[in-house]
């Protein structure tokens, strides 16, 4: 096995000793006030309590040229247990398997028992173990098992996040061992954790024993402030969580807990919000009571908690919007056309032709609302289609135009002279821009001067744009590189987030994050943003997105659409109201029309008489739309009619299956008779000429 040279960088996927990497980089640091045997405990016994382990230890690679691994710390194995994993061979061992693949190792079940499982490996029901590698270099592994059952649902991910401060740890060690000072070991250890590791006397007073230089990295404090304030630790932590803190800290003093565990909010330095897990252990010496702890930053575990939270909220919703929407698209469908059809009558007064109208854009005002609520409810369904950039400006800025008149917001839309079109999900599209424009209009809540300033256009590169601009106060230069952080916030000074409750509140309910999501949706689409920002001048946000190609649509030959202007339809659905609307039309335009209330009727009419075109429902109670269309394509060919989806939701239907399907078109049912007879004609004019 190859070995590095002393004096250079450790080779990338090596096995070696911590001695040896350590030869390879030297530094000397302040000394610590604990061994690293502690510190490996603490982290296993929390390793135990996050996985539901029987067992876990840390092996390091105590001789690559003789290939043995030395168990450095276990919390749960038997001592005859203990005793077997005392040295592990590479060979021979599942630990092994994982230092010399350098890559995760999991057995369950019977697999544990497998050959090339050492003894103490086989009673185990399910076994991970994890490599710790630093410059390159696996010097051991990190492991824990259950002897019954499973591990908990993500145990796996989390020996992961743990493997690298547990490998930055070991290495740290053997490199103070060089330097034969075990409390400068201790420190450099500390200095490369992202944790915070302390050591608390709680009686006879409360004071700062000791504070790793990486308890900054937390909260922005200095060590130094720790020992000159030790009510820091307390200070520091929300308000609303501080009678926790203090219960844990009692119930120590007084001898009732020998370990601590709590997740609380803490307050940086610079006001930022964020949320920390400290585990501790309670150690006495007389009258003298210490607790040794390790606080983490959990901040992006408590996001994705919320998210996941979210997303089973959002799934049941999304189910029960579905629903609804198809439901209401069968009855917008019968609303927009009965009033088409009545807008097409010739006698009509002005002042009733009026009222018909209005009527109308309600309807389809409550279709839009429809969409976007499914939209939302599912994340957004990722269809896209070809979009008009004003238009997509125009609808955002409807929402909010009567709430910006009352506030006093003047608003100036600058639209391009050309027109602008973009390929994106127009429910997506339009919650970033609403994004944007909210996030302006709180950005000028407390001004004199209130503008909104949106144009679009075409910049150098031949990238769409769409900017906002604000007059509100504007944002630090040095905040803009956070600015799409989620939950990041520039209000008040450092410490004001304790006072301010309702930018907590965003933070607990998951609201903050209107920047990032707007951020994601865009790129998402092939896109970014750009920001430009002046303090007390105001700040401007430009979507940029990529302009389509221009095709040139493909004409229809004169005696193809010859044919489209005539045939016989027959219609499937099991709304009677839907029907009714789709056959007044086509008759008006000499369409020969017949019904079908469901797909075994549709396959009888069919069989009786022959058809140019069919209109199918995806949701017929006796038969999926799907299937009939199956069932047709079984038709001989001289026989079989052209197929035409009509549905309340376009995203049910991939294109993939409507080319395998020979499906000629979809017409979603929140449209217009205009679409119904566009697609209609399309559909007959691709239909081959019969003999």
């Amino acid at each position: 096995m190859r070995e590095f040279a002393p004096s250079g960088e450790p080779p990338a996927g090596r096995v070696c000793s911590p001695a040896a990497v350590v030869a390879a980089r030297q530094r000397a640091m302040p000394s610590p006030a604990s061994s690293l045997l502690e510190v490996l405990e603490t982290a296993l016994r929390g390793a135990l309590d996050a996985t539901g382990a029987g067992a876990a230890g840390v092996h390091v690679v105590e001789d690559q040229e003789r290939a043995t691994l030395r168990l450095a710390a276990q919390q749960g194995l038997a001592p005859e247990e203990e005793h077997a994993a005392a040295l592990a061979g590479l060979e021979d061992s599942l630990v092994g398997l994982c230092v010399r693949s350098g890559g995760p190792v999991r057995r369950s079940g019977g697999d544990a028992a497998a050959p090339g499982a050492a003894s103490w490996e086989r009673g185990a029901t399910d076994f991970i173990v994890q490599p710790l590698e630093t410059d390159g270099a696996v010097v051991g592994a990190l492991w824990c098992l259950a002897r019954t059952g499973e591990l908990a649902p993500g145990a796996e991910a989390g020996l992961s996040l743990a493997a690298g401060p547990l490998s930055q740890m070991i290495v740290q060690h053997a490199l103070l061992q060089s330097l034969g000072s075990e409390r400068h070991e201790y420190e450099l250890l500390a200095e490369h954790l992202r944790d915070a590791i302390w050591t608390l006397e709680v009686e006879p007073a409360l004071r700062t024993v000791l504070v790793s230089g990486s308890v900054s990295h937390l909260t922005g404090y200095a060590p130094q402030d720790f020992f000159d304030n030790p009510q820091l630790w307390l200070e520091m932590v929300y308000p609303d969580d501080r009678p926790q803190v203090m219960a844990e800290t009692q119930r120590a003093r007084d001898g009732l807990a020998e370990e601590l565990h709590y997740r609380v909010r803490v307050v940086r330095q610079d006001g930022e919000l964020r949320w920390a897990h400290t585990r501790g252990r309670v150690t006495r010496d007389g009258n003298a009571v210490r607790v040794h702890g390790l606080t983490t930053d959990v901040t992006d575990h408590v996001r994705l908690e919320e998210r996941i939270r979210r997303a089973d909220r959002l799934s049941a919703v999304g189910m029960l919007a579905g629903g609804i929407a198809h439901e209401y698209n069968n009855l917008h469908f019968a609303i927009l056309g009965t009033l088409d059809l009545l807008l097409m009558r010739g006698d009509l007064e002005d002042g009733v032709r009026g009222h018909i109208n209005r009527v109308r854009e309600a309807a389809e005002r409550a279709s839009e609302i429809t969409t976007q609520l499914v939209a939302f409810a599912r994340g957004g369904n990722g269809s896209r289609e070809d979009l008009e950039v004003g238009e997509l400006v125009d609808g955002a800025l409807s929402l909010v135009q009567k709430e910006f008149s009352t506030l006093g917001i003047q608003v100036e839309v600058m639209h391009s002279p050309l027109p602008l079109r973009v390929a994106g999900n127009r429910a997506e599209l339009g919650q970033a821009l609403i994004n944007l424009i909210i996030n302006a209009q709180q950005a000028m809540q407390e001004c004199a001067t209130r503008r909104l300033t949106i144009a679009t256009g075409l910049d150098a590169d031949r990238r769409v744009f769409i900017s906002v601009a604000d007059t509100g106060h504007g944002i630090p230069a040095e905040n803009l590189p956070r600015l799409f952080d989620p939950f990041f916030t520039t209000k008040g000074a450092a410490g004001s987030w304790v006072e301010d409750r309702a930018a907590t509140d965003a933070f607990l309910s998951g609201r903050g994050l209107g920047l990032s999501v707007a951020q994601t949706i865009v790129q998402e689409h092939g896109g970014d943003i750009g920001v430009e920002s002046e303090v007390l001048c105001g700040t401007k946000f430009t979507i940029y997105l990529p302009a389509p190609e221009l095709v040139s649509p493909t004409p229809v030959e004169s005696e193809a659409f010859a044919r489209a202007c005539g045939g016989r339809i027959l219609i499937a659905d099991d709304e009677e109201a839907v029907r009714l609307v789709c056959r007044e039309m086509l008759r008006r335009l000499d369409y020969e029309v017949a019904e079908a209330a469901g797909g075994a009727e549709a396959l009888a009419r069919l069989e009786a008489e022959p058809f140019d075109l069919i209109l199918v429902d995806l949701q017929m109670p006796d038969m999926p739309g799907l299937e009939l269309i199956r069932r047709i394509n079984e038709v001989p060919a001289e026989r079989r009619p052209a197929k035409l989806i009509i549905t309340g939701n376009i995203d049910e239907v991939p294109p993939e299956t409507c080319a395998d399907l020979g499906i000629t078109g979809l017409l979603q049912k929140r449209g217009n008779l205009d679409e119904l007879v566009t697609k209609v004609q399309l559909a007959l004019a691709s239909r081959p000429i019969r003999a």
